[in-house]
């Protein structure tokens, strides 16, 4: 399901209780959100209804903002390798201006990085 989040961490209320009223072996194993911040607040309302990130319930965000690696429980996060962005874009820039590619939609696939912390582990098993 969709959380519409607008800065307000109390929209988070609703899923963390789902979340929570669920028997342990029906649990999702791992959560991913939109970004490091809704992650961050994730991460702090499981803790507030006594659910453990990692051991109960794997978090990760998107971005590698400076905070995911300074919570009190380091974010798993994914980011675009910038270096690698900026050098696409430069290249169809310039195949652009060269006339190589005049209107042509570009397809351009990155793989993120990935940094890998305290917020995610294996699944438990039963």
């Amino acid at each position: 399901d969709y959380v519409d989040f607008d800065g307000c961490s109390d929209k988070l209320n609703p899923v963390v209780d789902a979340i929570a009223g669920l028997d342990p072996s029906k649990r999702p194993t791992a959560l991913f959100a939109y970004d490091d911040i809704i992650a961050l607040h994730l991460i702090k309302k499981l803790r507030e209804r006594d659910l453990r990130v990692p051991e109960d319930v794997s978090v990760a965000g998107l971005d590698n903002i400076a905070m995911a690696n300074l919570s009190a429980v380091t974010l798993t996060t994914a980011a675009a390798d910038s270096d690698r962005l900026s050098e696409a874009a430069i290249d169809i820039l310039v195949k652009r201006l060269n006339e190589e590619q005049r209107g042509e939609l570009c397809d351009v696939s990155l793989l993120p990085n990935i940094h890998v912390r305290q917020s995610t582990a294996p699944p438990s098993t039963p």
